[in-house]
């Protein structure tokens, strides 16, 4: 099995042999101000939902969230799970493989008003369903909610 890079590699590869002008970033790590700078600049951020796992096994990553919650337009693989949080064709834009990956970043480049009315509804979307602090919040009431539960049949069983 490939690693995450090799992948990269021969992902941007093809892409770049399908459609002129495409180019990853490629140059290895950089820090997250950096990071939300590409995402906020790039006229699509392609994410890889396997990239890092068994090539069956979707992900949904950080990168689902980040793109679109600093203004960014995100193409990301299929995966239902992912409906529960952005509404594909609306707020993000998916591909299903290579060949409709590429179909889909032609696209996109070639209809910039759509693709940017969709990068603006994922951005609001994300700023106001899906922010660290939200998450946060939601981590919190839950563990609460289950510690006032965990106390009340403690208070219960030594009744």
């Amino acid at each position: 099995m490939e690693d995450e890079n090799e992948s990269s590699k021969n992902l941007n590869g093809k892409a770049s042999e399908s459609i002129s002008g495409v180019r990853g970033w490629g140059g290895g790590w950089v820090d997250f101000p950096e990071m939300l700078s590409i995402f906020s600049a790039s006229k699509i951020n392609l994410n890889l939902s396997n990239a890092s796992v068994e090539h069956d096994l979707l992900q949904i990553k950080g990168r689902d969230f980040e793109v679109p919650g600093c203004g960014g337009f995100l193409l990301t693989q299929h995966n239902p799970a992912l409906e529960e949080y952005f509404i594909p064709g609306e707020e993000i834009a998916t591909y299903q493989d290579i060949p409709d990956m590429v179909r889909k970043i032609r696209y996109y480049l070639e209809h910039e008003e759509e693709r940017e009315a969709i990068r603006k509804r994922g951005y609001q979307r994300a700023l106001k369903e899906h922010t660290f602090l939200g998450r946060l919040e939601e981590i919190f009431a839950a563990v609460s909610e289950k510690n006032r539960k965990s106390l009340s049949s403690e208070k219960i069983s030594h009744t």
